[in-house]
């Protein structure tokens, strides 16, 4: 285990999130995955059952909660090789006039604020290493007009130039930042931006 990178999962518990944090395990590294959903981060270290892994509640839009949990990872492990910002939420395909500021106000504050979060927190300690890997889900939606929510759309965009910048301030530091953008993916829940603002209100 003294071999195994310390990996950083938001959005862990979200069936793209859990799925990203099974490959880590299986890869051997000691993983923290991080969700909201406490019963969410439970099932899933209780469902992937190894030492390897490690459950965390996390809310990204908040700094002051992300650079806890990466101090707490650093402070167990001595570093932080890799970060996988997955978390996000989805506006319902809300187009510009079903769009209010509160719904803009939570996806970019959830999905690009939160990006942005994690990066600022654990690229601290990646440039004392002098390595890492920070790795952005973003959306095919950046780059292409698609039918999906206009918040939504402006956030993946936002990630792509985050990341982008990211790249470019810390390669001198052995540190790299990559954006991963699927297409549609099929999982077993679909929500509304009514659902959102209501659950996270």
């Amino acid at each position: 285990m003294t071999d195994s990178r310390s990996v950083i999962v938001t959005g862990a518990a979200s069936e793209v999130g859990s799925a990203i944090a099974v490959a880590f395990v299986q890869a051997g590294d000691r993983v923290f995955a991080a969700d909201p959903s406490r019963d969410g981060v439970a099932q899933l270290v209780e469902s992937i059952g190894s030492e390897l892994v490690q459950g965390r509640v996390l809310d990204v839009a908040d700094a002051d909660a992300v650079q806890a949990l990466v101090s707490s990872v650093v402070a167990e492990t001595g570093r932080a090789d890799v970060l996988v910002s997955n978390a996000g939420v989805f506006d319902g395909a809300a187009s510009i006039s079903e769009t209010g500021r509160d719904l803009w106000d939570r996806i970019i504050g959830i999905d690009l604020t939160g990006c942005f979060n994690c990066a600022k927190a654990v690229s601290e300690q990646m440039i004392i290493q002098q390595s890492g890997r920070i790795i952005n889900l973003s959306s095919v939606t950046a780059q292409r007009a698609l039918p999906d929510g206009i918040a939504y759309c402006a956030a993946s965009a936002g990630i792509e130039g985050l990341t982008s910048r990211l790249a470019f301030d810390l390669g001198q530091f052995g540190v790299t930042a990559n954006v991963v953008a699927p297409g549609v993916i099929r999982t077993s829940t679909r929500i509304t931006s009514e659902e959102i603002l209501g659950a996270r209100a």
